[in-house]
């Protein structure tokens, strides 16, 4: 190790390098799987509510939730409503989802998603209050052509009864965490890359109450009644961060039959615990190993370290005695040449300042 150190000290700080981030992420993955344990427990309860989560406290109190807490994520909802199939929106490209049985082939696709305004389910009277529906999964085709769009979505508006879960929005960020900007608009006429049921919600207002004030942001218009018009609406409707995504139960209402598969293609409850195969306990045996994996990388340096002080000091040592050696045998052979020369001179005595001490004995032959 001490042969190579720089070699040596470039695999220890990567494999602590490694070893942490491991750990890290393994954490990271042991929290998220409890949440999806919870989640797909949240998914399975008979408990479902019949209209959105409402605010408990302060001025809102009985109004729905715009911000959905996390831990709400999959509550079963069962909501009664009208779809307006015009201003339904495509996210994606996105592969299927997790489905058994799944034909091979389908590769690629969009996520279909659709305003409903929502009945009481005390009245039954139609509300303003409005949230956006993923109906499921649609193959690329849905995106080909207008007709073939239709296909999928339907037409106008539809009655419908929605037998789903409460899921939060999604987030494109960079390698800074911040959001990309596709988060807030889409990338193409009613196609999203990032599931914002917020942004969208908002897009199918000024579509639908703003009219040419959203066609030319530049009109006047965009000022005028048109642009208070979506205001209030908006302010009526709601702006949520979450949506509804609906759960397969065979009804077939909003569904087509194409190549042997039911699109709007949708998960079932057991696809959901179906993709529920590593416990949180599992991960943090993964982080424990990384985390010795840094630990160990971090002691091999602290040892490389110290091994090298002991070298280089053992080399000062070493250098040290050199030169008091080489010292030595100088004033040696100054010495010897001072005794030759006073003998030279017919034996004169030696002055002490040149005298450096006895010389060393004549070795054996």
């Amino acid at each position: 190790m001490t042969q190579r150190p720089l070699l040596s000290g470039g695999v220890l700080v990567v494999a602590a390098a490694i070893g942490f981030n491991g750990g890290c992420w393994q954490l990271y993955r042991m929290v998220w799987k409890a949440n999806q344990m919870k989640f797909a427990e949240n998914a399975s309860k008979n408990d479902t509510l019949t209209f959105l989560p409402c605010n408990t406290k302060g001025d809102a109190a009985g109004a729905p939730l715009t911000r959905l807490p996390i831990g709400m994520q999959f509550t079963r909802v069962k909501l009664r409503g009208i779809v307006d199939n015009e201003g339904a929106v495509l996210v994606g490209p996105r592969p299927p989802p997790f489905v058994k049985g799944r034909q091979e082939g389908q590769k690629t696709g969009f996520v279909l998603l659709t305003p409903m305004q929502l009945f009481d389910p005390n009245t039954s009277k139609l509300t303003k209050e409005t949230v956006m529906v993923n109906r499921g999964w649609v193959p690329i085709e849905a995106h080909k052509s207008r007709v073939q769009r239709a296909m999928f979505t339907g037409e106008g508006y539809q009655e419908m009864t929605v037998n789903g879960v409460l899921k939060l929005e999604e987030a494109a960020v960079n390698w800074r965490g911040a959001l990309k900007s596709e988060n807030y608009a889409p990338q193409m006429q009613d196609v999203w890359m990032v599931n914002r049921p917020f942004e969208i919600l908002k897009g199918y207002y000024r579509v639908r109450f703003g009219g040419a004030a959203n066609t030319n942001p530049s009109s006047p218009l965009a000022n005028g009644a048109q642009a208070d018009r979506v205001e209030v609406e908006t302010a009526a409707r709601g702006l949520r961060n979450y949506f509804v995504e609906m759960i397969e139960d065979h009804s077939g209402s909003d569904q087509i039959l194409l190549r042997g598969s039911a699109f709007p293609m949708r998960r079932t409850l057991d696809d959901y615990n179906a993709g529920v195969t590593i416990t949180p306990n599992i991960h943090l045996m993964y982080a424990t190993f990384w985390f010795f994996v840094c630990g160990g990388s971090l002691y091999g340096m602290s040892f490389l370290r110290r091994a090298l002080q002991r070298k280089a000091q053992e080399a000062a040592v070493r250098a040290s005695t050199e030169v008091a050696e080489a010292t030595r045998r100088q004033r040696q052979a100054e010495a010897a040449a001072a005794a030759a020369i006073a003998f030279q001179r017919g034996g004169a005595a030696v002055p002490d300042h040149e005298k450096s001490g006895p010389a060393d004995p004549p070795r054996e032959a």
